[in-house]
């Protein structure tokens, strides 16, 4: 101010009200509380239903009916701004709960086809679940269940606004959704076409690192450098 003079006037910075700290606060501990309790119920149910193929039909409908429920929440509350602080986290259960039904439904379609022709229906639905021997049939079936949950991101990705700046912080939930999709979509297609390199020979083959794992770091390097392409305004 002494060396602009003594009529010059500080631009002050814009401070936040208790009010609104508070409210901040309170949405982030609801959608907390909300997500909790309602993936507890979902897995008390099927605990208490047992191990069988009742309870991953009835893991399904739990799972499809919260994230319907969610998404009409999320559409109706994202029209009022005072609740976009809900919405921008809130919005993030939408694609994790319609990945984690895909699974479980790749999981009853493998179950069914191998009932039918090769193993009959006393096999345990969970003993399906075996990727180091897992044919290519089973493979496709489980790549196809990554696309509902990339397709779920890609859509309100470019539908809906979920960022928002915390003091330096820039928190997108749909853009870190998104990221895990792309980074599921490689590693899938990649165990697809060579399962071996992909995952390794067996659960304890330590003599070579998993190719997974380059998958994940060339899906970091290719969203860093996308990423900056926009920060800097690169076309």
């Amino acid at each position: 101010r002494e060396a602009l003079g003594p009529d010059a006037r500080l631009r002050e910075k814009p401070t936040v009200g208790g009010a609104e700290r508070l409210m901040s606060g309170l949405s982030v501990a609801f959608v907390v509380i909300v997500n909790v309790l309602m993936w507890s119920v979902i897995g008390y149910c099927v605990c208490t239903m047992g191990k069988g193929r009742e309870s991953v039909w009835a893991a399904l409908f739990f799972i499809e009916v919260y994230a319907v429920l969610v998404y009409a929440y999320c559409l109706w509350a994202y029209q009022y701004p005072g609740l976009r602080l809900i919405t921008n986290f809130l919005f993030g259960v939408v694609p994790l709960a319609v990945s984690a039904g895909s699974y479980l439904s790749a999981l009853i379609v493998l179950d069914a086809v191998r009932s039918v022709y090769r193993d009959g229906w006393n096999t345990w639905i969970f003993s399906r679940l075996n990727p180091w021997s897992e044919d290519f049939f089973g493979r496709v079936i489980f790549f196809l269940a990554v696309l509902p949950g990339l397709f779920t991101s890609l859509y309100l990705s470019s539908s809906v606004s979920t960022g928002f700046h915390a003091n330096a912080t820039h928190f997108d939930v749909l853009s870190l959704c998104l990221f895990v999709d792309v980074g599921r979509f490689c590693g899938h297609l990649a165990y697809v076409v060579d399962p071996e390199w992909t995952i390794g020979r067996s659960r304890t083959d330590v003599r070579t690192r998993p190719g997974l794992l380059y998958i994940v770091l060339l899906v970091c390097l290719g969203w860093y450098l996308t990423l900056a392409r926009v920060e800097a305004g690169v076309d």
